[in-house]
């Protein structure tokens, strides 16, 4: 329910806005009935030092490195560091990618240790710990905590690869089963489970892993028994080779656990509401919305109740995992959580004391919204690792995107100029920081877009809004008491490098931009700078103003989806195709196959919104964009003339160190809620108008229409590829 606050005054609207937040944000999930296997938990008390605090920690764990950002109550990155993480590819598996937990845990500390060095402040300044990660299946830890590994090709006993990294491919022929049961729970996930989440992961595991899946229920315990309670391992810890998989954790998820003492302290294995609902199909839809129909449309009976075969809204679906084959997942066992600590009871710290044995399953029976404080903060070996103060707070973790998500969406902007209007000067209010917040409404209008490596795409809404190919909706993912739909392209900036530094061209490409003294001798990459200039001369070469610098692909036509489609299709199938090539292969032709890549990418993004508010979403009208591809004028400029919307960038860079310390400071107690935060530490930078508000002749629709067209290929050519498979499937190969 939203408040009715139209009659109010400007500032007592904020105020009552941000009343509500508060007040839905502490009780919106406590009203939702307990499934067996798992307490979903609101607000908790808030453990704060009592030294003055100032500053807030957000780490972030991205696909290559570990990161931590430094931030004062205000949203001011006061210092920042970063450090590689090894990843591991298997020789002749293209479509596996693994990491290890150690290696990322140590990088974790080194980069913790220097921005606390750069950015000046003492430990006893920092309010609270946020961490955000990749949504990567920390897929092996034995009953201990110990790694096991996920490589099927490692020597026994190397347990560095413990991790599936989130675009790991491994999992097609398991995706494929599960979405052929087209079970209920696959609604939220727009009818169609992708195998970069963790379910068809698992099964892989269960599948071509046999000899270290999980011990039945009656071998854990008589392991448990053998080997003392607590700590004890289903493995003999003197043969690493033996080690079994016991508990399972998406990788921010494992980051708090380990923060919070892992397994040397008695970390808490509370799992985040945002890395359960959005990777690992728990059901968190409140009761009112669990009687949809399924799958097709088919319909389902009612949901909820231990064993039903519905949508439910009480936590892990034990129908579907037994659909699928993973109901040993459900299964209690010896915990992994080792001390009375993290209780969240006074019974079950009785049971502590009493010497009874704590149970829990392998993917976690607690769950809480994320920035919620955990147990009792910073355990004593990860605070001496860290650098930091023991007890310091820590906030239940997310997933990176959605951390980006919170370190942009809550900033307050001026109004959106009308061509022919004056704009007025409302510099205060656009800069974010007031006693309001954003509004319900404005928040459904707002789009966050993750440009990075790969993309998402990330929009709220007060209803859940069911859409094909689109994950969602997830009821507190990301912002309290709303439902997010999430979008994503599964390569993007990554997809830029691979077109051009694949091309033949490229060598003279880096040559020239060499000269131009834009970069050093020997430097990897492309240089994105002097490609975008080459285009902009192109254009005046063409007799084209260079704010019309797109037309120049009116001929050359790309489909995106060189690594599978991910939403709105959701379809792995997919792969890249480009229409309009010739004979030569200069320097031109890559820079035009690079605009055209980078408008296809436009195209999909705009695809993603159309499908959304076909479905019933509100309209967007403007996107709030962060990620390493914000640092590119013509990605944006593409961005707001393919989708007609206004784009809003931050005034800080490192908007998901930021998410992450908005968690981090609402777990310390420097904020009542998430909202709260976002509004006092939440700034927009500069804002990217798309062509027709910004181009002072209303008469001259070039851009529009061009990119109109050109949208229209770029739709054209993703059914007619479908149709060629389906043709190709025709074929008598046998």
């Amino acid at each position: 329910m939203t408040p009715n606050i139209t009659a109010l005054p400007p500032t007592l609207a904020m105020k009552a806005m941000t009343l509500w937040f508060a007040l839905f944000a502490g009780t919106a999930i406590a009203w939702l009935p307990s499934r067996r296997f798992f307490s979903l938990t609101g607000s908790r008390p808030v453990h704060r030092l009592e030294a003055t605090a100032g500053c807030a920690l957000g780490i972030d764990v991205g696909t290559g490195s570990a990161r931590c950002g430094v931030f004062s109550l205000e949203g001011k990155l006061l210092g920042s560091h970063s450090v590689e993480i090894q990843m591991f590819q298997p020789e002749g598996m293209p479509d596996l990618y693994e990491q290890s937990s150690e290696d990322i845990w140590r990088s974790v500390c080194t980069a913790t240790q220097a921005a606390l060095k750069r950015a000046a402040v003492r430990p006893e300044d920092v309010v609270g710990v946020g961490f955000d990660a990749t949504c990567s299946l920390d897929g092996g830890l034995d009953a201990k905590g110990d790694p096991v590994s996920v490589d099927p090709t490692s020597a026994l006993g190397d347990h560095d690869r413990n991790i599936i990294v989130w675009l790991d491919h491994r999992a097609k022929e398991q995706a494929a089963r599960i979405n052929e049961g087209k079970h209920p729970a696959l609604r939220t996930v727009g009818g169609v489970i992708s195998l970069e989440m963790e379910v068809p992961k698992l099964l892989w595991l269960k599948e071509n892993m046999p000899d270290k899946w999980l011990l039945g229920n009656e071998e854990r315990w008589e392991k448990d028994e053998e080997e003392g309670f607590r700590g004890a391992s289903t493995t003999n810890s003197a043969d690493p080779s033996s080690r079994r998989f016991a508990h399972f954790f998406d990788l921010s998820d494992f980051l708090v656990w380990r923060a919070t003492g892992g397994n040397s302290d008695g970390g808490d294995a509370t799992r985040s509401l945002c890395t359960t609902v959005c990777k690992w199909n728990f059901d968190a839809l409140p009761p009112k919305h669990s009687d949809g129909g399924g799958v097709g449309g088919d319909g389902v009976g009612g949901g909820g109740g231990e064993g039903g075969g519905g949508l439910g809204w009480q936590g892990w679906d034990t129908s579907f995992l037994a659909s699928v084959g993973l109901s040993d997942l459900l299964v209690e066992g010896p915990s992994i959580i080792s001390t009375a600590a993290t209780a969240t009871t006074n019974d079950e710290a009785d049971d502590y004391n009493d010497g009874k044995k704590s149970t829990d399953v392998p993917i976690g029976s607690a769950v809480a919204a994320p920035g919620e404080p955990v147990g009792k903060g910073l355990g004593a070996t990860a605070a001496q690792e860290l650098g930091l103060l023991p007890g310091t707070a820590v906030g239940v973790g997310m997933i990176d995107a959605h951390a980006g998500g919170l370190g942009v969406l809550g900033a307050l902007v001026a109004p959106v100029p009308m061509p022919g209007m004056e704009q007025e000067e409302e510099e205060e209010d656009s800069q974010g920081g007031g006693s309001g917040g954003v509004s319900t409404e404005e928040m459904e209008g707002r789009m966050a877009l993750i440009a990075g490596t790969s993309c998402c795409h990330m929009l709220s809404s007060k209803e859940p809004v069911f859409v094909s190919g689109v994950w969602g909706p997830y009821f507190g993912a990301m912002l309290p008491g709303m439902f997010l739909n999430e979008g994503g392209q599964s390569t993007a900036g990554k997809l830029l490098d691979h077109v051009t530094t694949g091309h033949g061209a490229f060598e003279a490409l880096k040559s020239l931009a060499a000269k131009a003294g834009q970069i050093t001798a020997g430097r990897e990459g492309t240089p994105y700078e002097f490609l975008n200039e080459h285009l902009l001369g192109m254009a005046r070469a063409n007799g084209l103003p260079e704010r019309k610098v797109g037309l120049l692909t009116k001929d050359l036509h790309v489909c995106p989806d060189f690594f599978g489609n991910r939403s709105p299709l959701a379809d792995p199938l997919m792969r890249g195709a480009v229409v309009g090539l010739g004979l030569s292969a200069g320097v031109d032709d890559l820079a035009l196959l690079y605009l055209a890549t980078l408008q296809a990418l436009a195209y999909q993004t705009k695809h993603i919104i159309d499908t959304c508010e076909e479905a019933g979403h509100a309209p967007i009208t403007s996107i709030f964009v962060t990620g390493g591809l914000v640092n590119n004028p013509l990605y944006l400029q593409a961005h707001a003339d393919v989708t007609g919307c206004v784009l809003e960038t931050p005034s800080e860079s490192e908007a998901v160190l930021l998410g992450a310390a908005v968690l981090g400071a609402r777990a310390g107690g420097a904020f009542n809620d998430v909202p709260a935060a976002m509004a006092a530490m939440n700034k927009v930078g500069s804002r990217v108008l798309p062509f027709h508000l910004e181009c002072g002749d209303e008469c001259d629709i070039s851009v529009p229409s061009f990119h109109g067209c050109k949208y229209g290929v770029f739709r054209k050519m993703a059914d007619d590829q479908q149709a060629y498979r389906d043709t190709m499937d025709c074929a008598m190969l046998d």
